[in-house]
């Protein structure tokens, strides 16, 4: 008998290896005559064990399937070429810190505040991590709804009062142009620029509420993204207790140093001022660092990296 090749032959009216491969609930969906083969249903759960553990192939550049539909006489899959449509979209907001504090003439301790410098370092080093570099800047979006804020002292230490928006262009903070991955920082310079010039009071204390305004300025951006992906992060600001009470005692200790003179005495206030705005900005960064983090891991779960 000569063995000679087919040049043509019909489909398997059963789906492909490669397609079980990549969508075990096809083997779900078995023909009502299979479930009684005892053969049949040992070489399917050998195939189900198979991709448990791990061992694929190459399936030659397929996308996965798009539907599968299946009946008593034959399971019939439908594929597509096309990869699944990315949906890049305004990130909800991270929140890791307080977002809201003061400085003026109540302030017992000095501003920590992280500037537009110290946030792009934080940011761009935890996004780097995933393939993601960004520049300053580079991205600028047309017609954002613009928070209006208030930097109106509340000394029950409530938010301030929504002041409205005004419409405008707005450069974000930080973009990965082959990404298409953004970001803005709300820093207590935004918060500043974007004050209601009419509000009409003067304080000695200056209030910041920048988780408040990052939630809005989120709202603001909507549809407005240009088809980029764009989180909007804050600064984490707050009122350490802890670190407060802490330098306080030591403050104390030296105003009661007899021995120090007035201009050793304003020297040791002087560093230690230093030191304690050094201990809270790393602490600032590291809850800024938690944002950026959750943004990253959001992405992930979007499909967007």
């Amino acid at each position: 008998m000569e063995v000679k090749p087919l040049k043509r032959y019909k489909a398997p009216a059963y789906p492909e290896k490669h397609i079980a491969l990549m969508n075990p609930n096809i083997l779900k969906s078995l023909p009502q005559r299979w479930k009684g083969n005892a053969k049949i249903g040992i070489a399917l759960s050998s195939l189900v064990m198979m991709m448990l553990s791990g061992c694929t192939e190459d399936t030659g550049g397929l996308d996965r399937p798009a539907a599968v539909s299946g009946g008593d006489d034959a399971a019939t899959v439908k594929q597509s070429n096309t990869k699944p449509q990315v949906r890049y979209e305004v990130a909800p907001i991270f929140k890791h810190g307080d977002g809201r504090g003061s400085f003026g003439c109540v302030s017992v301790a000095p501003p920590a505040f992280l500037s537009e410098a110290e946030a792009f370092e934080v940011i761009s080093e935890e996004t780097k991590r995933e393939g993601i570099v960004l520049s300053e800047g580079g991205l600028t979006l047309d017609k954002v709804e613009i928070p209006v804020t208030s930097l109106i002292y509340n000394p029950d230490g409530e938010k301030n009062a929504a002041q409205g928006s005004k419409r405008g262009e707005l450069e974000l903070d930080g973009y990965d142009a082959g990404k298409k991955i953004a970001y803005e920082f709300i820093s207590t310079e935004d918060i500043a620029a974007w004050k209601d010039e009419n509000q009409g009071v003067w304080s000695s204390v200056d209030s910041y509420d920048a988780v408040g305004t990052a939630e809005r300025l989120k709202d603001g951006l909507k549809d407005r993204n240009d088809g980029n992906t764009v989180a909007v992060f804050y600064d984490p600001m707050g009122f350490d207790e802890e670190n407060s009470k802490k330098y306080m005692a030591k403050f104390r200790e030296i105003s009661e140093n007899e021995k120090l003179t007035d201009q050793e005495r304003q020297e040791k206030w002087t560093e230690l001022n230093r030191q304690q705005e050094e201990e809270l900005k790393e602490a600032r960064k590291s809850l800024l660092r938690e944002q950026v983090k959750d943004f990253l891991d959001w992405m992930k779960a979007q499909g967007i990296i």
